[in-house]
């Protein structure tokens, strides 16, 4: 709700939407807590559709996709929307597809679609096209290839088999991770959020390794939602916070608050990894407190910029 706009040149996000965004979050977090399952399905969807409108509106209004990488976010409201449907409607037992494709996929696909041009960016990568830049129509067709590649591995995985689907995964994100989001290149100046950015890309293709290796497959799932995704979402959100807070962005390569955010989520990561099946013990509980210190370092240098 904030890249889109600017990618595009269309109108920001009004205050209705940013308050339906939030209330939407809220809401879907009591419910969570209550354990009212279909209801914060349902709400999920509900989600969806409003992102789904959201975005619909911008691109209309502009007629154009705003980069290639934009391809990855049709499947991923896609992939969302089936498997909450096949879970609420046809089978409440597919708990595995549910968390497969409303979780994982859902979540990687906007990794990796938005993350092809912003991660370079973000990381300082030379000649990274800026986020406003337009891709010619010849990169277009690779990328809905490669979209449609990804999002197939998942069916194998479900359907066929586990190893081929996962296997499958891996090789294309990690040919996204290089190719696409620069994983191993440098960038023209040091950055701790470029850093953490491409150490959660290293934990997603870490949480397949192990998947194909029969890791504890809750305990490895862990590397790929700690590690992978809530890394990277606390770096984007630095960029998101510095820059629409009309801070410096040298924050982003000076902070030892941000190298601290990025040791504990990694401890987080590998601590509950390490634990396995035994979900009381000390290694769980210091991943938990780790996670919980991330998060809470983080919040305090941005409430100021929230200007609450």
């Amino acid at each position: 709700m904030t890249a889109v706009p600017r990618m595009t040149g269309a109108a920001v996000a009004s205050v209705f939407e940013v308050l339906m965004a939030v209330c939407f979050s809220c809401l879907q977090l009591a419910l969570n807590l209550e354990n009212f399952t279909n209801a914060s399905l349902f709400l999920f969807f509900v989600q969806i559709i409003f992102l789904i409108l959201f975005l619909s509106r911008r691109l209309l209004e502009k007629k154009q996709i705003p980069f290639e990488g934009f391809v990855f976010f049709p499947f991923a409201f896609l992939q969302g929307i089936l498997g909450v449907g096949i879970f609420l409607i046809d089978d409440p037992s597919r708990t595995d597809l549910l968390y497969l494709l409303s979780g994982e996929a859902f979540a990687l696909n906007l990794i990796l679609g938005i993350g092809s041009r912003l991660i370079p960016v973000i990381s300082r990568i030379p000649n990274a096209l800026s986020p406003h830049a337009r891709a010619g129509a010849a990169k277009k067709t690779p990328a809905l290839l490669l979209a449609i590649i990804f999002n197939l591995s998942f069916y194998i995985q479900l359907f066929i088999r586990e190893e081929w689907g996962v296997a499958l995964r891996l090789v294309v994100v990690f040919y996204m991770a290089v190719k696409h989001l620069k994983l191993f290149s440098k960038g023209t100046s040091f950055s701790w959020v470029g850093l953490g950015l491409k150490i959660g890309l290293l934990f997603i293709l870490l949480s397949y390794v192990g998947s194909l290796f029969h890791a504890n497959p809750i305990a490895t799932k862990h590397l790929l939602y700690l590690g992978g995704f809530a890394l990277i979402t606390l770096m984007v959100a630095t960029r998101v916070m510095l820059s629409h807070g009309g801070e410096s962005l040298d924050y982003e390569g000076h902070s030892k608050r941000i190298f601290l955010v990025i040791a504990l989520m990694v401890v987080a990561a590998v601590f509950r990894f390490l634990a396995g099946s035994d979900i009381f013990g000390g290694l769980m509980i210091t991943g938990a407190l780790a996670a919980l210190g991330a998060i809470f370092i983080w919040f305090y240098k941005f409430f100021k910029t929230l200007k609450i």
